[in-house]
């Protein structure tokens, strides 16, 4: 916003004209305060302060001048349409910086990730052209758009999304991945119900029947958690042979993965567990998966001989199979030149 200024004494004009006053931005306003960049004749060329600039001198105004504003623009964006003003087609927004200008033709680029910002952006007059002469996209860059969730787990299926969203990909591949996204989010959404009904559970004064609620309600999310998290896992070991994956699978799968296959499996089949048996077979393990109160006591879960945490394995599967699917998105899609 600007503001014109008058004082003594006055400057003088080069041809003469009356001195009208200083632009300057007003108080509060100094983020935009205006920057001469030329002037023409009696035209004069502006544009409003980056933060990266230090304080800019008051522009002198003359009777007769105009004033020519540079757009600034910070921002460039992916979109899955074209139509100018379609909030749900934006797939995302990248920083621009500027490169250099040639007459009638302004050049930037997007900023790297990791790169720093110091906020400058580019500034174009009107009738010039914006040209992006290198668009570098990162799939770290669209992870760390993303919000965490209560638990500090950031959703995986979005990223993915906006990453296959460029480029060509194999359908296939995506539609995997996707897939196996997705039910990792959810067991984090789940897990993120058991914590919720534990701490009203364990609020001070409640009634029985009030906190037995919230238990059971706890232990349908524990089950329906692992099963969730189990497929998920399973999809990340089968990534190589089914999509090509060429990555080592991490430490907490492998020292895990039967303990987390038996228990996914007997909460899949609970119905069978409740009548003692293991695949319509009596078997002294199958009952205790219903040993709850290791579970509410120790915050594990129990079946048989294999056993995990809610507060260490659990977390840790889901942050290192997170970290897998990502390795294993980065490798399958056919990115722009420059993505990384």
């Amino acid at each position: 916003m600007l503001l014109m200024e008058i004082e003594t004494p006055t400057p003088e004009s080069p041809d003469g004209r009356p001195f009208k006053g200083w632009l300057g931005a007003e108080p509060g306003h100094e983020d935009e305060a205006p920057v001469f960049v030329r002037r023409e004749g009696r035209t004069i060329v502006f544009r409003k302060k980056d933060p990266c600039d230090p304080d800019p001198p008051r522009i002198p105004f003359y009777e007769g001048d105009e004033l020519i504003q540079m757009e600034a623009i910070s921002h460039t964006s992916v979109n899955t349409t074209s139509e100018v003003g379609d909030t749900l087609g934006l797939v995302f927004s990248l920083r621009l910086v500027p490169t250099r200008r040639e007459p009638g033709r302004v050049y930037a680029r997007t900023l790297r990730h990791g790169e720093k910002d110091d906020g400058r952006r580019v500034h174009v007059e009107p009738g010039e052209t914006l040209v992006i002469e290198q668009l570098t996209v990162a799939l770290d860059h669209l992870d760390a758009m993303q919000e965490p969730t209560e638990s500090g787990y950031v959703p995986l299926t979005p990223v993915l999304w906006s990453w296959f969203a460029i480029g060509e990909r194999d359908d296939a591949q995506s539609r995997y991945l996707l897939a196996a996204a997705r039910r990792l989010d959810q067991a984090n959404e789940l897990l993120m119900a058991v914590e919720r009904h534990r701490a009203v559970a364990n609020e001070a004064g409640k009634f029985g029947p009030a906190v037995r609620r919230h238990v059971f309600a706890m232990l349908g999310a524990i089950e329906s958690s692992v099963v969730a998290l189990g497929r998920a896992i399973d999809m990340a070991e089968r990534a190589a042979t089914r999509i090509g994956v060429v990555a080592d699978l991490p430490s907490s799968i492998t020292t895990h993965r039967d303990s987390v296959r038996a228990i996914r499996n007997a909460y899949e089949h609970i119905e069978d567990r409740a009548l003692g048996n293991v695949r319509g077979q009596p078997d002294p393990v199958a009952l205790t998966i219903f040993d709850h109160d290791t579970l509410l006591r120790e915050d594990a879960i129990v079946y048989g001989t294999h056993r995990l945490t809610l507060d260490d394995d659990l977390p840790r599967l889901l942050a290192e199979t997170r970290e897998y699917l990502k390795i294993a998105a980065r490798d399958r899609a056919n990115v722009p030149a420059g993505s990384q």
